[in-house]
Formats: structure tokens, sequence, C-alpha cells
């Protein structure tokens, strides 16, 4: 979601594509996301599960551990994540997909999950009702994004530097969503018993 220019999704496929093998050894973040994630989830999901945007699968190893019965499908924009995904959890679908046009049918899930994915998408109301789409009534819908205040430092010293060089060219440092913008996206995507919060992970 950034401020002055839409993503290209298929640059961020090219990009997250060709990074697949190495994108492990510096996720030190998106690792951690997964696990605060995973501790918030219900004990058990009495169906398939969705993990949209899934990585190198790192959701979905630490699902399979905690949820060894119900069936997985791993989903992401990028090819090369969905393969290694593929590879990393034996047993789990695999399908290329765009968070904001899923390709399964309404109310085959029990539960989507996803994690460190829904910060890139330009339509975040638009992803959020793809999720809603497919999730069954009493499904569950569990997910963690970079917001707002990510990275907060570097974005206010590359704009410091900007405005100190006079620069007329938009930042293209990366906006994230606030927890208000996350609120109203659910809303509008008809989800109801939200809960939300934020948490700070200084590295």
């Amino acid at each position: 979601m950034s401020a002055d220019l839409p993503l290209s999704p298929s640059r961020v496929r090219r990009r997250f594509s060709s990074q697949a093998g190495e994108y492990d050894r510096y996720a030190i973040v998106q690792k951690q996301v997964a696990a605060n994630l995973i501790a918030a989830l219900p004990k058990t999901f009495e169906g398939p599960v969705l993990d949209v945007g899934t990585g190198t699968g790192e959701l979905a190893k630490r699902l399979r551990v905690l949820y060894p019965d119900p069936p997985l499908v791993v989903s992401d924009l990028a090819h090369g994540m969905t393969s290694l995904a593929a590879l990393n959890i034996p047993g789990a679908w695999a399908v290329d997909a765009d968070a904001q046009e899923l390709p399964f049918a309404a109310g085959r899930f029990a539960a989507v999950l996803s994690a460190s994915v829904y910060q890139w998408m330009n339509d975040l109301p638009r992803a959020f009702e793809e999720g809603r789409r497919v999730l069954r009534k009493d499904g569950v819908f569990g997910f963690a994004l970079f917001a707002e205040r990510t990275l907060f430092e570097l974005r206010a010293a590359h704009r410091e530097s900007m405005r100190e060089a006079n620069s007329t060219h938009p930042s293209h440092v990366q906006e994230f969503p606030s927890l208000q913008q996350v609120r109203s996206a659910l809303h509008q995507a008809s989800f109801t018993n939200i809960q939300l919060w934020e948490a700070d992970e200084v590295q």
C-alpha cells in the first residue's frame, strides 16, 4: 500500500520469485511474525486451511506441526515461492495465486491465514473481501502485517534527506497501512467480531 504509486504485481512477482532461494536467510522478522500469529490462533480447525502469500512456507510449516490433520493449501503470487513452499511442506497443495483474486470457490476454507503479506496490497479491502469470500461462515480469518510504524525511522530519514536536497520526486520508501485503515478494510469486507492489536518487534 503505497502513498504515491501502486505496486506493480508483475514486479512483485518477479522480485520475490527470484529471491525465493535466499529469502529465509534474511526473513528474521517474518519468522517471528509467523510464530506470533500461530500463538494467537484457535487450537483446532475443522476443515481445509489456506495460507495466503505463503512465501517459503514458514507459517504453513508451523501450522502443519500444530494442525497435522486438516488439508493445507499454500499460495503465493510468486511462482518461485509457491514451488519452494511445496517442497518444504510435503502433502500441502500449492497454487500460484494473487491475494486480491483468489482462484478458489466460495466458502471453501475453515481458515484463511496470512503472515507479512497484506501490507503489499494495492487494494486492501479487495484482498480482505477475497479472503472473506473463500472462507466458511464460521471460519477464522487470521493475519499479521507490517503496519504504519514499520521502519518509521528509515522513512523519516529518507523524507528529510529528500527535503534537504529539494527533491521533487515522490519518496520510493514503502508506506504501510494504519490500524484504522486495516479495521476499515475489514469492515468493508463484511467481517464481524474483529480483534486487532499492534506490537513492536525490535531486532
